[in-house]
């Protein structure tokens, strides 16, 4: 049993209203807009000063509502890091929708590809890379170098399948666990990562992957032990800066 007596003590008056005002007849609704306006509570419960709700009010009013459908999700620490903050993240939106920029470094990665584009699966070397991801979605860069980004950084389209020319990762068989956005920081960059390079590359997105075809370039790079070739790499004519 939760003792809630300590709840009966709590008082809570009122201390502001809204009142919406719709158009009084059907075929103006879709050339009017709706109207607020916000009222203050006096003493006696009776809204009085009317004025006009301000968009900077409506915003603070989303953002509460929010917060609150996500503390009831159990979401609140979403993106959180759990210590200090990781080297490889660039950048962290404080505000809705939650958003994450981090690199990898050049690396070996088992990599899987479906039997038509006629490229064994195995490891090979990944070029060093830049992610930008919210719970739904994932874009990723390729840069040229191990170097941590900065902002002047040029970005390079990802020498991948499934990718389109703006970045943007054709989900297919991506698939990130329900509960990312209960995650932490650190478990939320992790998923994505294990996710993207765990699904099955099946087709390109755009005709200018790589300055080379990428099947053979592929071919040659699984199960060799040759750094990726950053001279294949098409620039996207943008640096980190623009993904911030």
């Amino acid at each position: 049993m939760t003792n809630i007596t300590g709840l009966f003590s709590q008082t809570l008056v009122p201390a502001l209203a809204l009142l919406v005002y719709k158009p009084a007849r059907q075929a103006e609704q879709r050339q009017l807009n709706d109207y607020v306006e916000v009222f203050d509570i006096d003493a006696s419960g009776k809204p009085v000063n009317p004025r006009p709700l301000t968009d900077g009010q409506a915003v603070r009013i989303a953002k509460a509502l929010y917060s609150a459908k996500q503390r009831g999700q159990g979401t609140h620490d979403y993106l959180q890091p759990g210590g200090i903050l990781p080297t490889t993240v660039l950048f962290l939106t404080a505000d809705e929708p939650r958003s994450v920029i981090w690199y990898t470094p050049e690396q070996r990665q088992s990599l899987f590809f479906v039997e038509r584009l006629g490229i064994p699966n195995g490891d090979a070397s990944v070029p060093a890379l830049v992610w930008k991801a919210s719970p739904g979605s994932l874009s990723i860069y390729a840069v040229a170098d191990d170097d941590r980004p900065t902002r002047k950084t040029p970005l390079y389209r990802a020498p991948f399948f499934n990718v389109y020319g703006d970045g943007q990762v054709c989900m297919g068989t991506v698939k990130l666990r329900e509960d990312a956005p209960a995650r932490s920081l650190e478990a939320f960059m992790d998923g994505w990562e294990k996710a993207f390079f765990n699904s099955y590359f099946s087709h390109t997105n755009n005709d200018q992957v790589a300055r080379v075809p990428i099947v053979p370039l592929w071919q040659r790079l699984i199960g060799g032990t040759t750094p990726f070739p950053t001279p294949c790499l098409t620039p996207t004519h943008h640096t980190l800066a623009d993904l911030l």
